[in-house]
Formats: structure tokens, C-alpha cells, sequence
């Protein structure tokens, strides 16, 4: 299960740390990655990059990952809508490089989409006592 750690973002939407393993499935082919954090609409992934033709950045995306706080497997589709690219050097000093993607949920099952909302919703709650309880 993950650590959650919840923390605003640049787009005052709250972003939930979420460690798990995410499969994403594009024009059939698979790709293991690492679920980094989600949000109410959506999730932050991270997996190897690898050359996979010539897409726009909007392409769409089948994911399967372990819901951060239940054992609940969720199936989703989404849109990436960014991607980032990041130089990576290993213990063998070889460079290789890694993509973080942001991807927005647009498809779920209801139950999944109100287990991810309502996930979030209580870190977010959680998050303001322990700022009030702070501040005091």
C-alpha cells in the first residue's frame, strides 16, 4: 500500500502520493510504470521511455492500477496530457531516460471514480486539521 502524503499543486487541485504499480496499454502494447500520485480527475505516472511512433500528446491510454488506500483494482481509460522526459544515470553510471506522464481519468467505472474522489476528499480533509492543528 502507499504512503499518502497529500500536497497542493501548482493548479490548486490536491495531488495524493500514491506508490503502486500502474499497466498502461496503448495500441496494444503494454508498459509497466509506477504510479506516483492521483488527484479527483486524474493520476501522475512514471515508467522508461520508450520510442513508440509518432503520437500527439494527447493520446489515449488504458490503465490498470491498485487503488493507494483499499485493495480495490481500478481500470481506467485516460488522456495524457503531458509528458516529461528526465536523464537518468544508474549505479553503472548508464544513462537512460525516464518519462513522467500526466494523465487525465475520462472513463472508469462509477464505483472507482467515487472511491478516487472520495480518497481524495478525505486526504484533503485530513490535511486541513492537521494545518489547523498546526497553526494552533
Amino acid at each position: 500500500m502507499a504512503s499518502s502524503s497529500p500536497q497542493l499543486t501548482r493548479r490548486a487541485g490536491l495531488r495524493v502520493v500514491a506508490g503502486g504499480l500502474c499497466n498502461e496499454l496503448a495500441d496494444e502494447d503494454e508498459q509497466l510504470g509506477l504510479l506516483l500520485d492521483v488527484s479527483e480527475t486524474g493520476l501522475r505516472i512514471e515508467r522508461p521511455h520508450r520510442v513508440m511512433g509518432s503520437r500527439g500528446k494527447e493520446r489515449v491510454v488504458q490503465l490498470e492500477f491498485e487503488h493507494p488506500a483499499v485493495d480495490e483494482l481500478i481500470w481506467a481509460k485516460g488522456v495524457i496530457r503531458f509528458d516529461r522526459l528526465e536523464p537518468v544515470r544508474d549505479e553503472t553510471f548508464v544513462t537512460r531516460v525516464r518519462r513522467t506522464s500526466g494523465v487525465e481519468i475520462v472513463a472508469a467505472a462509477a464505483k472507482h471514480l467515487r472511491l478516487l474522489r472520495e480518497f481524495v476528499l478525505d486526504m484533503r480533509t485530513d490535511q486541513r486539521q492537521l494545518d489547523m492543528m498546526v497553526a494552533m
